[in-house]
């Protein structure tokens, strides 16, 4: 798994190529991640569009990052999810926890309404 930063105003974008699996990309998720957290960054948009699958152990990632953001008074948002993973998140029902958008202009108008 690789994940690219880059910012659009106060959202940071974090665009991931590859599966989130367990021992096959999650301890990169989670390694890219921690100093975006740790820099004080509370808006992030996850940009799936390149990510064909993730599992249970992906999808906990994205939650435990959904939770700490949450706690620093931010949010963590995700756009362009792939058939596969938008079915992933529907059965978890993580997708009534976190918002999807399918276009980055509206994930990051998103952030701007209260």
């Amino acid at each position: 798994m690789k994940l690219t930063v880059r910012q659009a105003g106060d959202v940071t974008i974090l665009d991931l190529s590859g599966r989130i699996l367990f021992a096959d990309g999650e301890e990169d998720f989670r390694a890219g991640l921690r100093p975006i957290l740790e820099s004080g960054q509370v808006n992030l948009l996850l940009n799936m569009i390149d990510v064909p699958f993730v599992d249970s152990a992906g999808i906990g990632e994205i939650v435990r990052a959904h939770a700490t953001v949450k706690r620093q008074g931010g949010s963590l948002k995700l756009m362009n999810l792939g058939r596969r993973v938008h079915e992933a998140l529907a059965i978890t029902q993580m997708l009534t926890v976190i918002e999807a958008f399918d276009s980055e202009e509206e994930a990051i108008e998103s952030f701007r309404k209260p």
